[in-house]
């Protein structure tokens, strides 16, 4: 739910701005929102690189898909300073 409500928050504070009824500091408060969200979940995805947690599964997964490979882990950790980085360049424009 909050991943969406910011997502919408940013798309209409970036397509929608020029309504009256959109407040300005609605995408910067999106953007923040979803970086409190991606930090919150941050101790998680360390918790799953750590000890390889796979996470939710499909019923009847077989052994190949229960275990990450360390780049797989490794790319989710970039991705998430990438999504960070973009964020905050949204959030202090």
């Amino acid at each position: 739910v909050a991943e969406v409500a910011g997502g919408l928050g940013l798309l209409s504070g970036a397509y929608l701005a020029w309504l009256p009824a959109v407040p300005e500091w609605l995408e910067s408060a999106s953007a923040l929102g979803l970086i409190a969200l991606t930090v919150a979940v941050t101790p998680a995805n360390t918790y799953m690189f750590t000890h390889n947690a796979p996470g939710p599964l499909p019923e009847g997964a077989d052994e190949s898909m229960q275990v990450l490979t360390p780049p797989q882990h490794l790319a989710r950790a970039a991705l998430q300073v990438f999504l960070w980085t973009i964020l905050w360049g949204i959030a202090t424009e």
